[in-house]
């Protein structure tokens, strides 16, 4: 067999058959991903490979993923190949779940992820979105953050476009978790929050404790990132839910801070990530967020 992945251009990979026989040996067959490779969970990075679950029965396991995405779609290595034969980025546009397009050869090797099989395609290679938040000084602030690069895209208040000048169109507001109001003990203001937000493939778990002395003041922000599934969206809803039910009854009352501070499975902490918000508001930081009306948007996967 000699099917490999060529060089034809800067950031252009075709798959290549060396003889005719290769291209007779080659078929495709319809696939759902149910998971993707892992290089390390901190940063949690991607390796751009996945696992398959075979139309007609069978797993394949460390399938790459042959997909182009644009270049500087967010870095400079985005869109070129990788030693396991897969395009560096490609697995941004995927979620389990999805039907794919697998390249197989002689029907029972799976060689390459070569595409969608199913919804709007092609998808973008989606890694940004946006917070809002209110501040204690009563305006609106908007803020963009790179997930695979752990940073702030552009800065606050900052109108932003996708690295090619196209519009960023972040529209599809996330799930707060838990947090829906804030509790008071004495003259304390006391506020956690999380909220679930879907990038691509990927689960960022947004996490925040707030308290005022009077004055606003962020604790902390920690960042914790997992692979996407549905059951793993449905069991962070029930953990947030369980939050929710902890909270003291009134709008005066103690909160004791091990029944918040539970992690959601399957996701991993950010140390990295997690400074980068804590460098910008822990502390008194202007502007300071009042917590309880931020939101988060992310790209719609179907629009």
């Amino acid at each position: 067999m000699a099917i490999k992945a060529k060089r034809k251009d800067d950031r252009l990979y075709l798959v290549d058959h060396d003889t005719f026989g290769d291209v007779y040996h080659c078929t495709y067959k319809e696939g759902t991903i149910t998971d993707f490779g892992v290089e390390k969970t901190d940063p949690l990075t991607l390796a751009d490979t996945c696992t398959v679950e075979m139309q007609g029965g069978g797993t394949a396991h460390d399938v790459p993923i042959f997909y182009h995405c644009r270049k500087g779609y967010y870095d400079e290595q985005v869109a070129t190949l990788r030693t396991n034969e897969a395009l560096r980025g490609g697995a941004r546009a995927f979620r389990v779940g999805q039907k794919v397009q697998v390249m197989m050869y002689d029907d029972v090797n799976a060689r390459y992820v070569m595409g969608h099989n199913e919804g709007k395609r092609p998808k973008a290679c989606q890694d940004i979105f946006k917070m809002r938040f209110y501040g204690w000084e009563g305006r609106w602030h908007d803020i963009h953050y790179c997930v695979s690069q752990q940073k702030e895209y552009g800065g606050l208040d900052q109108a932003m476009a996708e690295p090619d000048g196209r519009p960023l169109k972040l529209t599809k507001q996330q799930r707060r978790l838990f947090g829906f109001r804030e509790v008071q003990g004495g003259t304390i203001v006391q506020y956690y929050g999380d909220w679930l937000i879907v990038v691509g493939p990927l689960m960022v778990i947004f996490r925040v404790s707030s308290i005022g002395l009077p004055g606003p003041m962020t604790g902390w922000v920690r960042i914790y990132i997992g692979i996407w599934t549905k059951e793993r969206e449905e069991a962070a809803i029930a953990l947030g839910k369980e939050k929710e039910a902890k909270l003291p009854t009134g709008i005066f009352g103690y909160m004791n801070p091990m029944d918040f501070e539970v992690d959601y499975p399957g996701t991993y902490f950010q140390k990295t990530f997690s400074s980068v918000f804590d460098s910008r508001f822990k502390g008194y930081a202007i502007p300071q967020p009042r917590w309880i009306y931020t939101e988060f948007y992310a790209q719609d996967w179907e629009g």
